[in-house]
């Protein structure tokens, strides 16, 4: 018999880090308890959330010393505190292995998988273990989805013709997903926007799809692992996601409606063209309809950035100008750093409004300055505005 439990490095960290929350919880337990009862309602809640969580900590202290995976002459294993899953030797199908899992599949859908953390001690010996009596299924799968290609007559007249046009798509795909990947960092790291860079990364968006639409289903939208079937899903995310994040970063929209009108009608075109004869969307599994959900919120999240930015990019409207005076200045930061003037109110609004700026203007103004600002139309009557002297590189709107 083989037992395996947390590698004890492992469960040093977590016992440690573990004891020290119950000491704080402790510790803010007996200030509470000090401070007296003022307000009844917020003393027991705080009471509790600090025995709730001693009470967690206590619980997974317990856990980590009973979790554990067992190989017996028999059978395999798993123990914890309010569980035990068990699988008879011949009634394992096979195993697959991912970067927090080893997973031990049954025979049988009556019989439920066993999952092993590999956070273990020695999960490589349960891998050889297993791969010495059980197929890994990830290796079957990949095998399995080579040999539906190769026997797919759609993909070529014989089954050397349908290899070759494997190869070109894996190409295909790896091309697409570098040229994606470096136009969407050069579109969310270029101060801007920019009109050439942030058009590059919509055009490879639109390129990644129409090279999977092209393929007739062998290069996929979605990302899945171990799969034989080339995907664009890099260059699908990346460019799509720095479209979108520049643009939050960078237009001052006044008026959202006409920009959520244009983001339902170009992700239902988008849809169209996805579904259209050879479709990813599918809603038969939970996975797949967990794929279908995440792909149809990037095509919104695109066609949000692209209406947007294009929206401001080409317009070549009379601008309406305005001088407005600086109240304060502020920075959000989070994953990036935002930087905004507040003004005071101008062009008929009741109340001061945040404008984004670069870093580079930003620092060039303080409060109680002057600024001119130009409020624009919108090349889609999408109305939006921007300071002078914080021009838009490339944009045709700069005064």
């Amino acid at each position: 018999m083989r037992i395996y439990r947390l590698a004890k490095g492992w469960a040093i960290f977590i016992y440690i880090f573990l004891f020290l929350a119950i000491a704080g919880l402790g510790w803010a337990m007996a200030s509470v308890l000090a401070e007296g009862n003022p307000d009844e309602v917020v003393y027991w809640l705080k009471i509790g959330g600090a025995l709730t969580g001693i009470a967690v900590s206590i619980f997974f202290i317990g856990e980590v010393k009973k979790d554990t995976f067992v190989i017996a002459t028999d059978r395999v294993y798993t123990t914890g505190t309010f569980f035990k899953r068990a699988l008879n030797l011949d009634e394992i199908r096979g195993f697959s292995v991912d970067e927090n899992y080893i997973f031990i599949e049954p025979t049988t859908e009556n019989k439920k998988r066993i999952r092993v953390s590999t956070y273990f001690g020695s999960t490589d010996d349960i891998v050889d273990w297993l791969s010495q009596r059980y197929p890994n299924l990830d290796e079957v799968t990949i095998q399995q989805e080579q040999n539906e290609i190769l026997a797919n007559p759609e993909f070529g007249w014989s089954e050397e013709q349908r290899g070759e046009r494997l190869q070109r798509a894996r190409r295909l795909a790896l091309t697409v997903n570098v040229f994606g990947g470096i136009a969407a960092v050069v579109a969310f790291f270029l101060p801007g926007p920019n009109l050439w860079s942030m058009t590059a990364a919509i055009a490879m968006f639109m390129i990644a799809l129409l090279a999977s639409k092209l393929s007739n289903g062998l290069i996929r939208l979605d990302e899945k692992k171990n799969s034989a079937y080339p995907t664009v899903f890099y260059a699908i995310i990346f460019t799509g996601a720095s479209v979108m994040v520049r643009t939050l970063m960078d237009f001052n929209v006044l008026d959202f409606r006409q920009a959520w009108i244009l983001t339902g009608a170009i992700t239902a075109l988008l849809i169209v063209l996805i579904v259209f004869k050879n479709s990813e969307l599918k809603f038969r599994t939970g996975s797949e309809i967990f794929t279908s959900i995440f792909i149809v919120v990037v095509l919104m999240a695109y066609s949000f950035g692209t209406a947007v930015a294009l929206n401001g990019l080409l317009d070549t409207s009379t601008p309406e100008i305005f001088t407005v005076k600086i109240v304060r200045k502020h920075v959000s930061s989070g994953k990036t750093r935002t930087y905004y003037l507040t003004l005071e109110p101008w062009g008929g609004q009741k109340e001061q409004k945040d404008a984004k700026v670069s870093s580079r203007f930003y620092r060039s103004v303080e409060p109680g300055e002057s600024v001119s600002l130009y409020r624009m139309k919108g090349k889609f009557g999408i109305p939006w505005f921007f300071i002078a002297g914080d021009k838009i590189p490339g944009a045709k709107a700069n005064p």
